[in-house]
């Protein structure tokens, strides 16, 4: 019995040592609440061009594992799996509160380029998320010749400054383009 008790001590010994190893140099963020995520990752200072992360993007998303949290007064996005935040967005919203609250998911509204003339801007990378393509994940707004309005830009992160559409960064629209599933949960609170 003496020798069967030593072995389970050392098994669990050495299961628990090779757990510390396996993780031993990656930092795995678990979120109570998105307010608790550490900021050591994000990009300082901001940059509406490049990745809000100074770290690889994740693989990819999961309509049914993943969601986008939407935090407006913070100015800020999450990716989060479970309790794992995977990726932090520096995001601008709506101005004046126009950027609904609630619960949504990403619908089949994408455009790589889109204009609209009377708000005398566009974006690419759009991706919809209400009303068809009404509301959108999407970069900084550009003007009708491509050209990024930099004083909406350098308020990325900062303030919002939308007409209710969450601009990204365009490294971070050009990801989110690529990889948000049809279906994925988005909450704006």
């Amino acid at each position: 019995m003496k020798i069967k008790k030593n072995k389970f001590v050392i098994v669990s010994f050495l299961i628990i040592i090779g757990g510390f190893i396996l993780n031993f140099g990656q930092k795995k963020i678990f979120a109570k609440s998105v307010s608790e995520i550490p900021q050591e990752y994000m990009r300082k200072p901001i940059s509406y061009t490049k990745s809000s992360e100074i770290k690889p993007y994740p693989q990819g998303m999961s309509a049914k594992k993943d969601k986008i949290v939407v935090l407006l007064k913070k100015q800020r996005a999450y990716l989060i799996r479970g309790r794992k935040t995977r990726y932090e967005f520096y995001v601008s919203t709506g101005a004046h509160n126009s950027t609904p609250k609630g619960h949504f998911r990403i619908n089949t509204y994408r455009a790589p380029w889109f204009y609209s003339a009377s708000e005398k801007m566009g974006a690419r990378f759009a991706v919809g998320w209400l009303q068809g393509g009404l509301y959108l994940f999407h970069e900084n707004p550009r003007n009708i010749h491509h050209k990024l309005i930099k004083k909406v830009a350098n308020k990325l992160g900062k303030k919002s400054t939308s007409h209710g559409c969450i601009h990204l960064s365009t490294s971070d629209a050009n990801w989110f383009y690529q990889k948000a599933p049809t279906g994925l949960r988005v909450i704006i609170k």
